[in-house]
């Protein structure tokens, strides 16, 4: 019985050295398995070589962002806010400058008649756009005093030829300032308010003011203030006949002779000295 014991104990230390062993080893103990992710395609380098085609993601992803809606203006009418009238616009020649100022040749066609039967003052049905103050007014025109006076005295009450008093309403559409790239705007007299200088005579609803100058014709002229500080000398006067005023009318006889009083921008400054200069003869065409 004793030999018996003896002969387990040592079976069992030979077993107890391999366990040993493999425990000092000091092997670590498997990890657990990760899982796998996947990577976003990465951009691939330019390789004109190999003719691999090159795929921009960041421009196909923002595909969409480029693409807009067309505008009112895809066949190139407008609509003018000032009269409500279809108006399209061309511009033949632009030449870039150091400044902001516009220099270009621009022009319109719009619905309605420019001057009176047979009057070829600009280019064709078309009307240049260039920097103007226009009227219609009465056969005598917009003359003398046009800065000083009131616009009761430079636009009084006529006599039509149907016998009937006319006010300046019922002839005329106001004076209107016109500059390329903006709507027409109403020339206001006597703007109130701690706002506008002394010397100012007129004004516009866009914060335009209007000072007395005089005229190449004798007469008053008006120097334009535009709020983003550039000036705009209103003072080459040019009167040409328009369409009569009446109803239903078969005759120039039967209606209320008028004219169209122009006072047309001969030079335009910005804040810094820079300077567009027009030449226009008294018969309205653009000469340069």
């Amino acid at each position: 019985m004793k030999r018996l014991i003896n002969t387990l104990c040592s079976v069992l230390a030979a077993l107890a050295l391999p366990l040993a062993a493999i425990a000092q080893s000091g092997s670590p103990p498997a990890k657990p398995e990760q899982p796998k992710t996947r990577k976003p395609p990465q951009q691939q380098s330019t390789n004109t070589q190999s003719g691999e085609p090159w795929i921009e993601w960041e421009q196909r992803m923002n595909a969409e962002q480029r693409l807009t809606a067309f505008g009112p203006d895809l066949l190139g009418d407008q609509i003018d806010p000032d009269t409500g009238a279809i108006v399209f616009e061309h511009t033949d020649v632009v030449l870039p400058g150091n400044s902001r100022l516009d220099v270009s040749v621009r022009r319109r066609v719009s619905q309605g008649y420019l001057y009176g039967e047979g009057v070829n003052a600009e280019f064709g049905n078309w009307e240049y756009q260039v920097p103007r103050i226009v009227v219609v007014t009465r056969t005598a025109g917009w003359t003398g005093s046009r800065c000083s006076n009131s616009y009761a005295t430079s636009f009084p009450v006529v006599y039509s030829p149907q016998g009937q008093y006319l006010q300046a309403s019922d002839y005329s559409n106001g004076v209107k300032l016109e500059v390329p790239g903006q709507a027409a705007q109403q020339i206001l007299e006597l703007p109130q308010g701690a706002q506008w200088p002394a010397d100012r005579k007129y004004s516009t609803a866009e914060n335009w003011y209007f000072t007395c100058i005089t005229a190449q014709d004798g007469g008053q002229g008006l120097l334009g203030h535009a709020p983003n500080g550039m000036k705009y000398r209103f003072d080459r006067y040019i009167n040409l006949p328009f369409r009569p005023l009446g109803v239903l009318m078969s005759s120039k006889s039967t209606g209320t002779p008028r004219t169209k009083s122009i006072l047309a921008a001969t030079e335009v400054t910005d804040v810094n000295g820079n300077w567009v200069r027009y030449t226009t003869p008294t018969t309205g065409a653009r000469s340069r």
